[in-house]
């Protein structure tokens, strides 16, 4: 899930003149990138991450089905 300038930059469908100044602003800010990719990164790794994932999704089924 990417959160407008916090995980990423999101554009309305279809509109390709604000996909290209998003581009441009990736382009040309590093500091912007650096952010973006290091908050999406832990949003991964507090989320998705195999033993998260067993741990909130597969173990409580597994109990509920015994």
């Amino acid at each position: 899930i990417i959160h407008d300038k916090e995980t990423g930059l999101l554009v309305p469908a279809k509109d390709t003149q604000s996909l290209a100044a998003a581009m441009e602003e990736l382009f040309v800010d590093k500091a912007l990138r650096d952010t973006l990719a290091k908050n999406a990164r832990a949003q991964y790794e507090k989320k998705f991450v195999f033993d998260v994932i067993v741990k909130k999704e597969f173990i409580p089924l597994y109990e509920t089905t015994r």
